[in-house]
């Protein structure tokens, strides 16, 4: 896991991610727009570096530190059941054995059809080459896509889109970063999985229940129905006492 205490910073100082956040903040605007979700909580530290959409109902931030307008962690929210349309949830700061109980919790408050959108370093990108320089965010403990797809499997969550961000290597500066932007579009062609971040739209969706097939034989409308009534109460009147 990225240290949450130096992530904001780098990403709002560094060249580098400056550049992934800016990406990010493309992805949440776009699903964002799309959704224009009623309630939406902005979870952890990293929620208000983000530029979002014009949204007109309720946005809330929640963080374990101040600043936010709730002081909560993330595994186990203050909120009822089924009380947020969408929760923005970039880089969460929960251990790889605690995705199972984040995710369950995030289940628990966001409304049926709702959404969860959620942003990951993966562990296997070309920043995990970059332990002695220091110019990225240790990924090495991050949780790897293959393991968090089979957790959302397990607390009901379903992948609606995704995608990859940032195929480039550990940079220092502007310059670098302006020479190696060729590699996006090559990593988005030939090594996808090497992208240092992975972005999901995760949906809620809570199955209809099934009712039986109503043929038009066993439809009865108004009128018959009533009528039947009347000549069944005709009938009880008529019958004589046992």
């Amino acid at each position: 896991m990225a240290d949450p205490r130096i992530l904001p910073a780098w990403l709002a100082q560094n060249s580098l991610g400056r550049y992934l956040r800016a990406q990010e903040n493309l992805f949440f605007q776009a699903a964002l727009t799309d959704r224009q979700p009623e309630n939406l909580l902005l979870l952890g530290s990293l929620g208000r570096l983000f530029a979002l959409p014009p949204l007109s109902g309720l946005t809330v931030h929640q963080d374990a530190q101040p600043p936010a307008d709730v002081l909560a962690g993330s595994l186990k929210t203050p909120w009822p059941d089924v009380f947020f349309d969408c929760v923005l949830a970039a880089h969460p700061s929960w251990e790889a054995d605690q995705a199972a109980v984040f995710l369950a919790e995030m289940h628990r408050i966001i409304r049926p059809q709702g959404c969860l959108l959620l942003t990951g370093f993966n562990p296997y990108s070309l920043w995990r080459l970059d332990r002695c320089r220091k110019r990225v965010p240790d990924v090495s403990g991050c949780l790897p896509l293959p393991v968090l797809k089979s957790r959302l499997a397990e607390t009901g969550w379903h992948i609606e889109s995704g995608r990859f961000l940032n195929y480039l290597p550990s940079l220092r500066s502007e310059r670098a970063l302006r020479f190696w932007r060729f590699m996006e579009a090559a990593g988005d062609r030939w090594w996808p999985h090497a992208a240092a971040v992975y972005a999901l739209v995760l949906s809620k969706r809570v199955a209809a229940p099934i009712l039986p097939e109503r043929s038009p034989q066993n439809v009865l409308l108004p009128e018959a129905a009533f009528g039947l009534s009347r000549q069944g109460a005709a009938s009880a009147c008529t019958t004589e006492p046992r």
